[in-house]
């Protein structure tokens, strides 16, 4: 037979592992009812930037299929992508995540047609936090050559490219930059700067 210290045990144990599973549920339920009414909050934008700055405190693979939506919904207030673009930035991101919000990211960045202007510049540099993943360079160097479009969104991509470092696909962005009239003598002071140090 047990003694009672045993089964007071393993009763504090049980009672522990409930209490684990109320806990997780209530933070599911926390997500969950701040996604609704993310969704349910219409044109307001107040309730909107409330949302996600609450989501902000619970890292959640739904809160960040949430902040990649929004990011890439050219209908949403500018402000709102803005503050989910901030919070991919500051997320803790799961390895698998990350090639899919830096697509998400460069797609952003890469849009010329669009007006908010400042959210392409602050898409530009983010990207800089993700040049391990294939593609986001080439991205960013389609985005810095692209004579119409804005300055400052151009100057945030070479920004990005630059923290690259001395590699070769860093280097081949700019030199697609080297005869450019605005960011060509930066693109070649910088592979001057790099030639002695460029890796494969």
């Amino acid at each position: 037979m047990r003694s009672d210290a045993q089964r007071g045990c393993t009763v504090g144990i049980a009672q522990m592992a409930a209490g684990a599973v109320r806990l997780t549920l209530t933070r599911m339920d926390d997500v969950d009812g701040l996604i609704n009414r993310f969704s349910d909050s219409g044109p307001d934008v107040a309730w909107k930037l409330d949302a996600l700055l609450d989501l902000e405190l619970r890292p959640d693979p739904r809160v960040t299929a949430l902040w990649t939506s929004v990011i890439v919904d050219s209908g949403e207030a500018p402000p709102v992508r803005a503050a989910a673009l901030r919070g991919l930035r500051s997320a803790r991101l799961a390895d698998d995540e990350r090639p899919l919000v830096a697509r998400a990211i460069a797609r952003v960045a890469a849009d010329a047609g669009s007006a908010a202007t400042q959210l392409r510049v602050q898409a530009a540099l983010a990207l800089g936090e993700f040049l391990a993943i294939e593609g986001v360079l080439a991205a960013l160097g389609d985005v810095a050559a692209n004579p119409t479009d804005n300055i400052d969104v151009r100057y945030a991509a070479f920004t990005s490219i630059e923290r690259a470092g001395p590699i070769r696909e860093g280097a081949a962005c700019l030199r697609r930059l080297a005869q450019d009239e605005i960011l060509g003598p930066s693109a070649r002071h910088l592979l001057i700067d790099w030639r002695g140090d460029l890796l494969d």
